[in-house]
C-alpha cells in the first residue's frame, strides 16, 4: 500500500511516514516528493520533481563560472558570484589576485 490510515483524519505516506490530514493531499505529496523524475537534457532520474529542480539548477542553468564550473540561472547571480570569488582568489604563488571576468 502506498499510505496507511493512522485516524480517519490522518494518512501515512508509506515511504517517508510523513502525515496528511487528507487523502489528496497525500496524493499530491507523493506526486511531488516520489514520483520518477527524468531530467530533458540528460536523462537524470531521481526521485521527487525537487530534487529534479535541483539537479537541474546545478547541472544545466544558463549562466556558469568558469573558474568553479558552478551553474546560476540568472546573470546577476554568476555576477555577485564572480565579486566573491574575484576578492579571495589566490594564485599558486600565495599571492591575492584581482581577476577580470569582464
Amino acid at each position: 500500500a502506498l499510505y496507511t490510515i493512522v485516524r480517519a483524519d490522518v494518512f501515512r505516506c508509506s515511504t517517508c511516514y510523513m502525515s496528511c490530514g487528507t487523502k489528496l493531499s497525500l496524493e499530491a505529496h507523493m506526486n511531488k516528493a516520489h514520483i520518477i523524475a527524468t531530467c530533458p537534457k540528460c536523462d537524470f532520474q531521481c526521485e521527487g520533481r525537487d530534487a529534479l529542480k535541483k539537479h537541474y539548477k546545478i547541472l544545466h542553468a544558463p549562466y556558469a563560472c568558469l573558474t568553479c564550473r558552478k551553474h546560476f540561472p540568472e546573470n546577476s547571480l554568476l555576477m555577485e558570484h564572480l565579486e566573491e570569488i574575484r576578492d579571495t582568489f589566490v594564485n599558486s604563488s600565495g599571492d591575492n589576485r584581482r581577476r577580470s571576468y569582464e
